[in-house]
């Protein structure tokens, strides 16, 4: 498995989504579990699992395009990002909410705050376009609206989705987007 050492020390998992896809589902729960140093419940290996299942699934299209980040730390905050995936021109901040029906305005704020903060405390995200993606993993048939932000920062207002239109949404992000390739190893 192909790693990138600048983000993977600050991600309880990286690989290139080509990897990710590929591999073994357990595998990719067993090192999510062995880099977090604290003793997981239930609860979260199960969210976990949800999370891997789903973006197999719908990252598949994105082979060779990027790379997968799991609990990516956010530098000087200490928050965790749920899932960065770096695909193309664009950093997709995913947060999940396992077993949710709805998009509460608090999941809303949360995964804006994770773009917002990413753009401005990550230095090598500066200059590029920030996708916060919320997804209810109880909802169905919600394509996500993909709206740039009135600020015109490069980030996107935060983007609601249900599981199985993840991809059709980072198409569109992509599709409505430009800029230059980004390299995971910096």
């Amino acid at each position: 498995m192909t790693t990138s050492p600048a983000k993977l020390s600050r991600a309880f998992y990286g690989a290139s989504i080509a990897d990710f896809v590929h591999s073994e589902h357990n595998l990719v729960l067993g090192r999510i579990t062995e880099n977090s140093g604290f003793s997981i419940e239930t609860t979260q290996r199960d969210a976990w699992r949800s999370q891997i299942t789903i973006l197999q699934h719908e990252l598949l299209s994105f082979t060779g395009r990027g790379w997968v980040f799991f609990e990516f730390s956010v530098p000087r905050l200490g928050k965790r990002i749920d899932v960065l995936a770096l695909i193309d021109h664009v950093i997709f901040v995913i947060e999940f909410k396992v077993g949710e029906s709805i998009f509460n305005r608090s999941a809303i704020d949360q995964v804006w705050d994770y773009a917002l903060d990413l753009k401005n405390f990550h230095e090598t995200s500066h200059h590029c376009m920030i996708a916060p993606l919320l997804v209810a993993t109880n909802t169905r048939n919600v394509n996500g609206v993909v709206s740039v932000s009135h600020h015109n920062d490069g980030v996107l207002e935060p983007i609601n989705t249900s599981p199985e239109f993840l991809k059709d949404t980072i198409n569109t992000v992509l599709q409505l987007s430009t800029g230059v390739g980004i390299d995971a190893s910096v």
